[in-house]
């Protein structure tokens, strides 16, 4: 009983914690898309990354309570497949690269793989490959950045830069689910583990990306619409 009661317990939790990511994902791509029209190209990708991302978390939702078992990470994987090249036009604008080229060719390698490790090896379960790679895609893409970053702006202005805390939040959610992404088939092939407690975790990680997020959308925001100044 003891077991029983903790595992549900640990359900309820992640539950809980599901649908806070799921809100703030919605509320993520709201804000990014307020004001559309007067919003730049960066804003509107980014609003776009987790309007996919709500969509992606809810339709599988869906089909775990309609116990559609062989399709609930079937979202999460075309998600995974979606989110790269798009981050990819992302960073290959913001680094400001004359060999824009590598991310086109970076996207679409990892495009192949993913549709590789989606059809042919993970297929039904847990696309934990293609999600470790994007991790280090990802961290590598803000990292790479951060170092042009530096060179480009004095560090007094960073936390004026939009883009300095979207990538902020990229490199912490990525930098600290890789190695859980890592374990994932060990944890489920080997220990046998319901992965409700890791994924927990994720979330958690995930809910701290967002809202640095929205600390970059809000000085977005700033940035099209200055408060008045008063003589």
């Amino acid at each position: 009983m003891p077991t029983l009661l903790s595992e549900i317990v640990a359900i309820e939790t992640y539950l809980r914690i599901f649908f806070v990511e799921v809100t703030l994902s919605i509320m993520v791509a709201g804000f990014a898309w307020f004001k559309l029209r007067a919003r730049g190209k960066l804003t509107r990708l980014i609003g776009l990354i987790f309007c996919i991302g709500s969509l992606s978390s809810l339709i599988s939702y869906l089909f775990a309570s309609m116990k559609w078992t062989s399709l609930i990470n079937l979202p999460g994987s075309i998600y995974d497949l979606i989110v790269i090249p798009i981050l990819s036009v992302v960073y290959a604008t913001q680094n400001s690269s004359k060999h824009k080229f590598i991310y086109v060719s970076i996207a679409l390698l990892f495009l192949a793989a993913g549709l590789i490790n989606l059809i042919f090896i993970q297929k039904e379960s847990y696309a934990s490959y293609t999600k470790l790679l994007s991790s280090i895609i990802v961290m590598s893409y803000a990292i790479i950045y951060f170092f042009q970053l530096i060179f480009r702006i004095p560090t007094a202005e960073l936390r004026k830069l939009p883009m300095f805390w979207f990538n902020s939040a990229f490199l912490v959610y990525h930098a600290g689910t890789i190695f859980l992404f890592a374990l994932t088939p060990y944890l489920i092939n080997v220990l046998k583990d319901n992965m409700i407690v890791y994924m927990s975790f994720h979330n958690i990680l995930s809910i701290v990306q967002h809202l640095i997020i929205l600390t970059g959308l809000y000085i977005d925001l700033k940035i099209i619409n200055p408060s008045p100044k008063f003589h």
